[in-house]
């Protein structure tokens, strides 16, 4: 989530992002030293390589995660938790995520 703030206080949403994360019993998010590892290592092999060294890599590369559409059911969840623990962001956020939605699905189709 991308949001502004006002008094140092999420105060408006200004775009979401979706990616599969875990989150604890608070609904904190888990970062897991394995998920951590995977992200960093993919970074540097497609940052720091040209792409004939790639096809000339020996050992098989993991590719970036596909964007993922959440279902109805994430959507509604999110949206309590944000009308919930941030009432100011959750009033924004049914268009901003069906904007990204909408985004997500054209950059699919694209593809």
């Amino acid at each position: 989530m991308y949001y502004k703030t006002k008094n140092r206080r999420p105060d408006k949403l200004v775009m979401l992002k979706f990616d599969r994360i875990t989150l604890d019993s608070e609904g904190e998010y888990e970062l897991t030293e394995e998920r951590q590892s995977k992200v960093l290592q993919n970074a540097f092999q497609f940052i720091y390589n040209r792409p004939q060294e790639l096809a000339n890599n020996k050992s098989p590369f993991e590719l970036p995660l596909a964007p993922s559409i959440p279902p109805n059911n994430e959507k509604i969840a999110l949206y309590e938790y944000l009308n919930k623990k941030f009432p100011n962001l959750g009033k924004d956020a049914p268009a901003i995520v069906e904007n990204e939605i909408r985004s997500l699905k054209k950059y699919i189709k694209k593809k």
